[in-house]
This record gives structure tokens, sequence and C-alpha cells, in this order.
């Protein structure tokens, strides 16, 4: 489903792509292969709209990830309970509430701080609905109410929580993509006029990185710089590996079985390890990240945290755990780490590989909405990108490794494994 993608640089890159386009084919293409004045004056006219409703769109699509965040996200300081999806979530399942209900249930001294919090929750749950994110009902009130109405009006509407939902508030384990869009919309992303601020249009024709045009530095290596946006980074990687390994566990994958000391490479705070070692308590799990990042990570049975440069050295296992890193990078630096790797692990070792896989031809369903998306992201931030299935296959044998396996498909997302 396209809410789950991480597309913090996806609405400012249709803005700045569509502006370059016109710049380049208004100005110096189209002209040039048409030739005359009015074919000029026809192309200028057709990308100037085309780009006035990308931007339109673009700017709703702002709208619907905020008015989610407000709504699912708590604005990343709450707890999933203290949202206005988690009130409702809370309720029970088929539960309706109202928006002066919801906000009975906010802090205490909310409503005494702006007593204006129930009508400005209606009208974020209203366009929410309109999404079809929340479900609504006009409920009538009796005709000997003696409740305080607004104007002449004898109903109000009750929200509840439509399909989608789910996916927004927490689950038996505590975690949601909730925390995913505290990160897709988080201020490092969306910096005031950043159609200019993330350098788009100068990394393509200069070439370099959009994030480290802006920032000066690596988007692995800022939140280093910022313990607000590290917490916020390192919030929405657990919550999303949570729910992606619980959908491995749950599937025909048998990976992890045989496997006795396993390396995560770029492992973060050690979530993912534990998560593994827990369902597969005869693994020993090395956590493997940069020291930073490891002097954070708190200690799990099972468990040693390592800190130090992928780049440089890996430490040794039988099997080696990567998720959502290869994609990261570009194909020398993944070629380098790849080869790192190899000769960490015995000559029966392998890789497990947990990364999206592109199509070769673009389609319009969900999952490769999400992974184009995740390109655009990759290419904006960390200059990585997403891969097609060959082009996995081309790093692997280019570091050493005999071939690929795909195993199984979990949250749009492939297991692959490299093999020696």
């Amino acid at each position: 489903m396209w809410w789950s993608a991480s597309v913090g640089g996806w609405v400012f890159f249709v803005e700045e792509a569509v502006g370059l386009l016109w710049r380049l084919f208004a100005f110096r293409l189209w002209p040039e292969a048409c030739g005359g004045s009015d074919c000029r004056r026809l192309c200028f006219v057709a990308v100037r709209w085309l780009w006035f409703f990308l931007r339109l769109w673009a700017r709703a699509c702002i709208a619907v990830f905020s008015a989610l965040v407000a709504a699912f996200g708590g604005g990343c300081g709450c707890s999933g309970g203290a949202t206005s999806a988690g009130i409702i979530a809370k309720a029970g399942p088929g539960a309706q509430l109202s928006p002066s209900q919801i906000a009975s249930q906010l802090p205490a001294d909310t409503l005494v701080r702006n007593p204006n919090a129930s009508e400005m929750l209606d009208r974020m749950l209203r366009f929410l609905a309109s999404h079809s994110i929340l479900t609504c009902t006009v409920v009538d009130l009796p005709s000997d109410s003696r409740a305080v109405q607004v104007g002449d009006r004898r109903s109000y509407d009750s929200y509840g929580l439509a399909p989608v939902a789910k996916y927004f508030v927490s689950n038996q384990d505590g975690v949601s993509l909730a925390p995913q869009l505290c990160l897709i919309q988080d201020k490092v992303f969306n910096v005031p006029n950043y159609s200019t601020r993330y350098e788009l249009k100068g990394a393509v024709l200069e070439g370099g990185i959009p994030f480290e045009r802006v920032y000066g530095t690596h988007a692995f290596e800022y939140p280093g710089k910022d313990p607000r946006f590290n917490e916020v980074f390192n919030k929405a990687m657990i919550n999303h590996t949570t729910l992606v390994l619980n959908k491995i566990f749950q599937s025909s994958y048998k990976g992890f079985e045989r496997v006795q000391t396993l390396v995560d490479v770029g492992g973060g705070l050690g979530v993912t390890l534990n998560l593994i070692t827990s369902k597969y308590p005869h693994i020993k799990g090395i956590n493997f990240d940069l020291p930073h990042v490891i002097r954070h990570a708190p200690p799990y049975p099972g468990v040693e945290h390592v800190g130090g440069d992928m780049f440089k050295s890996v430490p040794k296992g039988d099997a080696i755990f990567m998720k959502w890193i290869l994609h990261d990078w570009s194909d020398d630096h993944c070629v380098k780490l790849l080869k790192n790797c190899h000769k960490a692990l015995p000559d029966n070792g392998k890789i497990i590989v947990v990364d999206g896989i592109i199509p070769v031809m673009p389609d319009s369903s969900s999952t490769t909405k999400v992974i184009f998306q995740l390109d655009l992201q990759m290419m904006t931030q960390h200059g990585g990108k997403e891969r097609t299935q060959q082009e996995f296959l081309a790093l692997a044998t280019g570091a050493g490794f005999s071939g690929i396996r795909l195993e199984c498909f979990a949250c749009n997302m492939w297991v692959m494994e490299f093999y020696k």
C-alpha cells in the first residue's frame, strides 16, 4: 500500500522535477525539436500548466500526510494511545467517537488552553474521512436534546477507523507505521523553500547528492549531529523492522534455522537481532553499526554490539543479515561492502538481504509505486537506489558470490540470499 512508502523527498521531487523539465523542454529542447514560434508557445503553455497542476497535487499530498501525522502520529511526541486514532482504537472494534469525545481524552488541560480543540479535530478528521482513512457517520440528536448546538445543526459527526487505519495504530506488538509518518514529515526533509534547498536541479545539472548539498554531510552522519532527529529516525526504523520481521516469521522462510552466528550489518540499536534471537534462541547475534549508533544500543540477551565501519571490515559469522542497507548506497559502495562480507563468511556462508526489487518495466500497481517512490528518496537523500533482480545479481557476483535466491516476499520487500 502506498501509505507505507518512505517518501520524504517525494513531494519536493515532483515540484522540482517538473520545474526542471519546464526549463529544459520549454526553453531548450522542444523549441529546437519542433521549430517555429507557435510550437514554442504551445510547448511553453502545456508544460507550464502541467507544472501548475502537479504543484497543486503535491500540496494536496502534503496536506494528507500532515493530517495523518496529527491524527496518528501525535505530533511524533505522543504514544499511540494519545492520538485521535489511538483513542478511537482503544474504544474497541467498530467504535465510533465524536470529536468532543476524542477531545475529552486528550491531556487534561487541552480544552482549557484551547476551547476550540473539538472543532479543530472535527475538521482534520473529516478530511481524513474524505480520503477513506477514517469512516464518518452523521448522528442525529434527540429532539428533546438540550446539548449546545452549533447554529441550528441537530446532528454531529462520529468517526471510526477505516480498514487502512489499522496500519497506523499500535498492534499487539506495540508498533505501527505512524512513526514512519513522523519521519516522512520531519522538518529535516520538509524545510521551507525545499524546492531550492534540496538542490535537486543543481544535483541533476552538476552532480552530487541533494541532501549533502543542503546539509553538508551524509544522511547517515546527520543523525549523530541532531539527537532529536536521531530519535525520530530510530523509532521509525524499529517499528518498520518489527512489522517486516514478524511477516517474515509468519512466512515459509526457514533461512535462520541453521545459522549459529548472525551478524546484522547496519543493525541500528539491535532491535532486529533481538527479534531474531528471541525467535531462534540458538543464534548468537552480533549487532554491527557506526560507533555513535552502538553507543545508545540497549543490552539484549544473546546479542553483542560492535561498532565499526562496514566499508573497512565486517565481523565474522556464518551468516550476515542486511535490511534496507544496499539500497542506501551506490553500486561501487555496495560491491565494496559485499566484498567485506564475503571475506567474513565461511565457504558455506550467506548474506540474508531484505530489500525491495523494482520491475524491469514500470506498472501502476501499488507495490511498484511504493518502490519507485522509495527509489527517488534514495537518490535525493543517500545517493543510493532501488534495484532490479538482475542488478542485485550483478552486485553479488561482482563481489565474489556465486548467485542469489529469492526466498519470500513480505511487506513489499523481498528476502534474498546471496550464497558463496
